[in-house]
Parts: structure tokens; C-alpha cells; sequence
């Protein structure tokens, strides 16, 4: 249970959800999956799975950019229209 007791405290700590929180939710997650048959004792999941959401939100309504070509360009992973963003 102690292990799963850090996990509570590693989702905790993820905080207001930001598009710089991604690297945290993702060691979170990574550390919850690692648990096994511990998972049970996790009682904060549901905060890490709305930090989760809430990142996924963030990601998809981040405005794409006008490359020089005139095409919309990501943010993210810098592809050319490619819908997973909203252009707005």
C-alpha cells in the first residue's frame, strides 16, 4: 500500500492542469500502470484521469498557427492541417 499511498501523492502534486503539465501527467500515469495489483488502493484516480481530460482540452483547442505557406500548421507536432487541432 505504500506504493500506491506515493501514487495518491504523485497525482496530488499534478496540480492546475497546463500544457506544460504533460510530462508530469504522463509520469503519473506511468507510475499508476506500474502498480498492478496495488491499483486498488490508488483513492485519487479520478483526479488523475480528469488531469488527463483536461490536458487532452487544452491540446485540442490550442489554436493552430499560419505557416509561411499559408497552410495551418500545429503547435504541437508541427504537421500541416492535419484535424486533429481546431483551427480557429
Amino acid at each position: 500500500m505504500d506504493a500506491a499511498s506515493a501514487v495518491d501523492e504523485a497525482i496530488t502534486s499534478i496540480g492546475t492542469v497546463t500544457l506544460d503539465s504533460a510530462g508530469t501527467i504522463a509520469s503519473v500515469r506511468s507510475q499508476y500502470d506500474a502498480l498492478c495489483s496495488a491499483k486498488a488502493y490508488v483513492k485519487n484516480l479520478d483526479v488523475l484521469t480528469a488531469a488527463e481530460s483536461a490536458l487532452s482540452q487544452l491540446r485540442m483547442n490550442r489554436p493552430c498557427r499560419i505557416a509561411e505557406s499559408g497552410k495551418y500548421r500545429c503547435t504541437e507536432c508541427n504537421e500541416y492541417n492535419h484535424g486533429i487541432c481546431q483551427i480557429r
